[in-house]
């Protein structure tokens, strides 16, 4: 569980990063789009993505790795509050990717 949680951090954390440079290149101010396929690729949609919201996914998991690698926590109570650290923050993300 915890390296699925690092390998999540890293990715966010390097989109985050990717931003930045966007950012101080005067390519975007405080988002980006991305385009997504829609419907087995006969529609594409622009999906904007606020920095935010990057910010608020990489700092959840930053607190479940940390939870995550407590060894005095109990392993079940570990993964509720993991997903209660990561759950709200995830869904705001998946909510923006599939607004329609």
């Amino acid at each position: 569980m915890v390296s699925s949680l690092c390998e999540t951090y890293l990715i966010v954390h390097s989109v985050i990063n990717s931003f930045d440079i966007l950012e101080s290149k005067q390519f975007c101010i405080s988002y980006f789009s991305i385009l997504l396929e829609r419907c087995d690729g006969a529609v594409a949609e622009i999906v904007k993505i606020d920095k935010e919201l990057l910010a608020k996914l990489r700092n959840s998991l930053e607190l479940a790795m940390t939870i995550a690698r407590n060894d005095g926590v109990e392993l079940e109570s570990a993964c509720e509050t993991i997903i209660d650290c990561i759950g709200p923050a995830a869904q705001e993300f998946l909510d923006v990717i599939d607004s329609r």
